[in-house]
C-alpha cells in the first residue's frame, strides 16, 4: 500500500512539473505513513504537495477510533509556509485498539484533509526481570515493550513506586520490603494486566543479638564449641601481648553465661571440637611460638588430660567423625598432615595428607560423615575418611576477605562466609551444591568472627570489632535464622 502510495505521488508531481505555467495552481496534503506506534504513543508523517508559495493557518493530523471522525483527537502543528513533510505525535491513546487518521490543513479557513489510514496500537508485554534473587532496596528492573506511562508494578499484593520508564520498554524500580520470601511480579498497563511465570526471591537470614559476652575483652585465636546445649568460648588471647585465661559457657534455656573451671594451661591457635581440645601455643611472641602440646577430653564441664601430642598444631582444623577426632594441617611443621585419634587405645595415626594448606582460616563443616573445607582458592574440598579421598565438589561463589571464614550446618544446608573484611554469607544446598547468597550481616566490615556455632535450626555468631580497630566494644552473641525476613 505504502509503495503504491508513493508511486501515485511521484506521477502526480511529474505531472505537476509538466504543466505551463498558465494552468491553474494546485495543492495536495498526504498522510504519508506512520512513523512510530507504541501502545499509547503514534507518531505520523504527512507532506504538502504544491507547485505554489503558499502560508497554511494549521496543520497536522486528526485521529479517531471511528472513520467518520466524529470525536477526533487533533494533533496541531500551527502554521506553515510552503509545501513539505511533517511529523506530528501524540500519547494517550488506549492499547491494542484500532484508530483513524488523517493528514489536514488550515488554507485560508478551508479545511482540507488528507488521505485516511488505518492503524492499531500495539500491547504491552514482558520479557523478563532482574535479579531473580535479590533484598529491600535493591535496584529492580523489568524488560519489555509498550509499556504505558499509568503502568502499575506488583509484588504480590504490594504496588511498588516506579522510579522511571525508559522508551516505554525498560521499568526501573527499588525492591519493596517483603511479606513472604517468594512473590509473583505483575504489571498492569491501562487495561492489560501481566504477570511473569517465574517468581521473585527474597534473600533471607535475619540477625538478632541475644547477648553480650561478660568480659571487656576483645577475644582472638580463642577455643570455642558446642557442648550439651551450651556455647562454650575461652583462652585465645585478649590482646596481642596476653593471653586470656578463662572459659565461658552460655546456656541457650537460661540465656545466662556461666563460668566454666578449666585448669589446664593457657593457650592461643589450639583445636576444639564437642570433645576435644589441644595444641596452639603457650606465648603470642611470633619471633619464636612455644608450641603447646597438652591434650584434653572434655566431658561435660570437666576437662581430663590425656597424653601430650606428639605433633606440633598452631590453628590446625579439627573435627569429629563417628566419635573419631581427625586434626588437618598446621602452620608449623607438617602443614599438610591428616592424623586420627583413636579414643580406645589413645593413639594418633597419620593417615594420609591434604590437597591443599589448610589451617582454621579456612571454613569447615562435616556432613553426613564426611569433611568438607574450602581452600584459598576458593575450592570446595570433600574428604572421606572412609576412603581417605580427596575431591573437589564445588567453588565457593563469594569473597574470601582476608581469610578465617566459617562453616556450620543445619540439615540438608551448609551455611558459609563472614570472612575477615565481608559481611557475605552463603548458603549452599548439599544435594546438588547450589549456592545461594543470604543477607549480610548488620554492623561493620570491620568485624570479626570469633566463634560460630549450630544449634536447634540456628547458627549462633560472636564477633566484634577488628582489634586493629582503636576503642572498647563488646562481643556481641547473634542468633541467625537462615530463613528469617
Amino acid at each position: 500500500m505504502l509503495k503504491s502510495l508513493r508511486f501515485v505521488l511521484f506521477c502526480f508531481v511529474i505531472f505537476f512539473y509538466s504543466c505551463t505555467e498558465e494552468e491553474n495552481t494546485t495543492t495536495v496534503i498526504v498522510t504519508e505513513e506512520i512513523l512510530y506506534s507504541s501502545s499509547e504513543n503514534l507518531r505520523l508523517l504527512g507532506r504538502i504537495i504544491t507547485n505554489e508559495l503558499i502560508e497554511l493557518n494549521d496543520h497536522g493530523f486528526y485521529i479517531s477510533e471511528e472513520e467518520t471522525f466524529s470525536a477526533p483527537i487533533i494533533i496541531s502543528l500551527g502554521s506553515k509556509k510552503g509545501p513539505g513533510r511533517f511529523i506530528g505525535e501524540t500519547d494517550g491513546l488506549t492499547n491494542s485498539k484500532s484508530y483513524y487518521a488523517k493528514a489536514f490543513m488550515d488554507v485560508g479557513g478551508e479545511i482540507q484533509y488528507g488521505n485516511v489510514i488505518q492503524l492499531k496500537t500495539l500491547a504491552p508485554s514482558i520479557k523478563s526481570f532482574s535479579p531473580y534473587f535479590g533484598a529491600e532496596g535493591d535496584d529492580f528492573i523489568i524488560k519489555g515493550t509498550n509499556f504505558t506511562k499509568d503502568t502499575q508494578v506488583f509484588f504480590g499484593d504490594t504496588q511498588v513506586p516506579i522510579t522511571s520508564i525508559v522508551d516505554e520498554s525498560t521499568i526501573h524500580l527499588k525492591i519493596p520490603p517483603p511479606k513472604t520470601v517468594n512473590v509473583p511480579i505483575k504489571l498492569i498497563c491501562q487495561n492489560v494486566e501481566l504477570e511473569f511465570s517465574t517468581l521473585f526471591e527474597y534473600k533471607t537470614g535475619t540477625y538478632e543479638i541475644i547477648s553480650v559476652y561478660p568480659d571487656p575483652f576483645r577475644l582472638a585465636d580463642a577455643i570455642f564449641y558446642l557442648k550439651d546445649g551450651n556455647l562454650v568460648l575461652g583462652l585465645g588471647n585478649m590482646s596481642i601481648f596476653a593471653l586470656y585465661p578463662r572459659m565461658k559457657r552460655f546456656d541457650l534455656k537460661s540465656q545466662e553465661w556461666f563460668d566454666i573451671q578449666y585448669s589446664g594451661s593457657n593457650r592461643s591457635y589450639g583445636f576444639s571440637t564437642e570433645n576435644y581440645l589441644g595444641g596452639g601455643t603457650s606465648n603470642l611472641d611470633t619471633l619464636g611460638y612455644k608450641i603447646n602440646y597438652t591434650f584434653f577430653k572434655i566431658i561435660g564441664n570437666d576437662f581430663e588430660k590425656l597424653e601430650d601430642l606428639k605433633f606440633i598444631s598452631r590453628e590446625s582444623i579439627a573435627f569429629e567423625i563417628k566419635e573419631e577426632l581427625y586434626v588437618i594441617g598446621s602452620l608449623e611443621e607438617d602443614f599438610f598432615g591428616v592424623r586420627k585419634y583413636n579414643p580406645t587405645n589413645k593413639t594418633w595415626t597419620r593417615i594420609t595428607q591434604a590437597p591443599a594448606i589448610l589451617t582454621k582460616s579456612n571454613p569447615f563443616f562435616v556432613y553426613q560423615n564426611k569433611f568438607y573445607v574450602v581452600d584459598s582458592d576458593k575450592f570446595l574440598w570433600e574428604f572421606d575418611p572412609n576412603t581417605l579421598f580427596w575431591r573437589k565438589v564445588s567453588v565457593f561463589p563469594g569473597n574470601l576477605g582476608l581469610g578465617y571464614g566459617m562453616g556450620q550446618v543445619i540439615g540438608d544446608k551448609a551455611y558459609i562466609g563472614l570472612y575477615k573484611r565481608t559481611s557475605e554469607f552463603w548458603e549452599l544446598d548439599m544435594s546438588n551444591f547450589s549456592w545461594k547468597i543470604k543477607k549480610d550481616i548488620p554492623g561493620s566490615i570491620t568485624e570479626v568472627t570469633v566463634a560460630h556455632y549450630s544449634y536447634g535450626g540456628s547458627i549462633y555468631l560472636i564477633r566484634t570489632p577488628d582489634r586493629i580497630i582503636a576503642g572498647n566494644y563488646p562481643m556481641n552473641l547473634y542468633k541467625f535464622d537462615p530463613d528469617g525476613f
